[in-house]
């Protein structure tokens, strides 16, 4: 089960930065560095359109994906669920209201979607928790630069008209594309695979799959 903590009101980062400051200062005594809490980020849009997100835990990356997205909230959708589809995530931390607020009406990207059907075939309950970005969150921080380390790495930045522009959606290509880089991606679920191995959405890239949620 995967719910959504209540979002704080009053968090604006011009005019509310001591109550920023209090509740990253609360998030890292909560959670910190302890087993099971994820933090996730994204980086881009490249110039061709690419995002790349980044999981890390225990200040590690664990787990990463280069692929195209409509804005970075839609981009923070996915890595949230890259890291809910981790067997062993239980806590997962985000520095996007939009992406939890989405995820809290239950109304996520495809690409998101079809990840997180891992995460709702597991019974353990998840929670996405929302934090305020570039406040010195140790985990959110290493989010952030594992995401920006990917973008550098990735091999379709380069060239406008590399073959690596492809976004990488087949699953010979995921698996292939992290076993070379040395990271970790959860295989999709054969049932929302067409014949060809693409991620199988008859949503236009304009909508959005549905999922219900919970809230804590």
């Amino acid at each position: 089960m995967l719910s959504v903590a209540p979002l704080p009101s009053n968090m604006d980062k011009h005019t509310h930065e001591s109550r920023r400051q209090a509740r990253t200062r609360t998030l890292e005594r909560q959670h910190g560095s302890r087993p099971g809490v994820f933090y996730v980020d994204i980086a881009g849009p490249s110039p061709t359109g690419f995002y790349t997100a980044s999981v890390v835990h225990r200040e590690k990356h664990v787990n990463g994906l280069s692929f195209r997205a409509q804005n970075p909230e839609r981009a923070e959708e996915v890595a949230i669920a890259l890291a809910a589809a981790d067997p062993n995530s239980k806590v997962i931390i985000t520095d996007s209201r939009k992406a939890c607020a989405h995820y809290l009406v239950g109304e996520i990207s495809p690409l998101a979607s079809q990840i997180l059907k891992r995460a709702l075939a597991d019974p353990a309950p998840k929670r996405i928790v929302w934090a305020p970005g570039h406040q010195g969150l140790r985990g959110n921080e290493a989010a952030d630069a594992a995401a920006r380390a990917l973008t550098h790495r990735a091999p379709h930045l380069g060239s406008y008209d590399s073959e690596a522009n492809t976004p990488l959606l087949r699953f010979k290509e995921i698996l292939t594309y992290y076993r070379d880089t040395h990271r970790l991606y959860p295989a999709p679920d054969e049932r929302g695979l067409s014949k060809g191995g693409r991620a199988n959405s008859k949503a236009p890239a304009d909508r959005y799959s549905t999922l219900v949620l919970t809230t804590t």
